[in-house]
Order: structure tokens, then sequence, then C-alpha cells
């Protein structure tokens, strides 16, 4: 299977067929929550490209303690199918909220006698083209250093990381807030440009009422002045 997240993925870029690139949205590259941050530190999110689930068997004689490390959020999906990968793939209009379901991407196993191991569901998380995502390669790092049992490691390394994942709840959501962004700071600049183009021509057109009524007034002749 592969998991794809309508509301936290990665934008690309895509070729248009010789028209140039257009940037998408692409839920097939999710940006997954990391959900353990005794192992992650301060990484909040991963991107994970094409990722499969990784499923916890609850068995009775499991010898490892299994902690889910990183998923999907609530707006994840299981595709058994495969049928498109596209980024305008018909299968994402197919989804209702009855499919939703949060996933895990990557467990931690812990035994008791101290051994430690992690799963993913795929490993171009950690390939040259994910390299780009500072937090991929921060998590990667961490998972070394917890695997070695240098637990401490994660949290100093990750003061860096100041990524903040945003997780909207509808399309609509989402295009509200692009759109503010991309149009809302230039509007308040011409609207702060307009008021104080009024209030400088307003204050013009005062100072030259004072002129013209000073000039009148020395065209006043005063009770000295008449014979």
């Amino acid at each position: 299977d592969l998991v794809f997240d309508l509301q936290s993925n990665e934008t690309l870029s895509f070729g248009t067929g010789g028209m140039g690139n257009v940037y998408l949205p692409y839920p097939y590259w999710v940006k997954a929550n990391v959900v353990d941050t005794k192992i992650g530190g301060e990484v909040n999110n991963v991107v994970m490209p094409w990722a499969s689930t990784v499923g916890i068997l609850d068995l009775p004689d499991l010898p490892f303690k299994v902690t889910p490390l990183v998923s999907t959020t609530e707006y994840g999906f299981i595709d058994m199918n495969l049928r498109n990968l596209r980024p305008n793939s018909p299968t994402f209009s197919e989804v209702t909220e009855n499919n939703f379901v949060l996933s895990d991407l990557g467990v931690a196993l812990e035994h008791p006698n101290g051994s430690r191991m992690v799963i993913f569901g795929d490993a171009d998380w950690i390939s040259e083209t994910a390299s780009r995502f500072n937090n991929n390669v921060l998590l990667a790092l961490n998972v070394i250093d917890w695997l070695a049992q240098e637990d401490n490691l994660a949290s100093v390394r990750s003061k860096v990381v100041s990524e903040r994942n945003l997780v909207f709840s509808s399309d609509t959501h989402r295009n509200i807030v692009q759109y503010t962004n991309i149009g809302g700071v230039p509007l308040a600049f011409i609207i702060l440009g307009l008021v104080r183009f009024l209030q400088r021509r307003s204050k013009g057109f005062r100072n030259k009422w004072v002129v013209a009524s000073n000039k009148g007034d020395e065209n006043i002749a005063g009770p000295e002045d008449i014979k």
C-alpha cells in the first residue's frame, strides 16, 4: 500500500510538457508528524515520499515495546490500488471523511535487554532526493543517536529546528490563508499609502488656506491708517 495525506503534504514542481513547471501539492509526499519526542527531539514533522504503513500487532508474547514514531495526520488515507500517482489523481476526489485514518509510518522498538530498532514504511525519506528537507536529516541523526543510546544528543541538536507544520481543515481553508498572505500584505501597503496621501493633501490644503487668510489680513487698514 501507499499512504497519502490530503491536508498535510509537500508542494512539488511538475513539468507541463514544454510549457514550464507548475507547483502543486502532492499528497503522496506526506508531511508526517513526529509523535515521539524522546527520539525526535524538537523535530515536529518530516517529509515521507511514497511511504507505506507500518502495522503494529499486539501479540501477547512480543518481547519488544513498540512505540509509534512517525504518523500521518487524521486526514491520511491508505491507497491499496495504486492506480494513479499523479498530483491530479482521481483517487483524491474519491476519498470521503469515512475513509480518513491516522496511520503509522514509522515505529520504534525496545527490548528489555537494551537493544533497540526502528522500522519505517519507506527509506526514501533519507534518500538524496529528500535530504533537502532539514527536518529529515535531523530526524535521521536523532534516530541514530537513540539507537546508539545517546538520547541526550537529540534534544541538543534539535534546538535549531523551527519548522511548524500547518494543517488545514479543507481546501477552502488552505486557499483563504494562501490568498490572504499573497494579497493581504500589498493591499495593506496600498491602504496605508492612500491614507498617508490623503493626510498630506489635507495638510497642504490647510496651509494654503492659512497663507491666503494672512494675505487678506494685510489688506485691512487699522484705525491709525484712517485719516
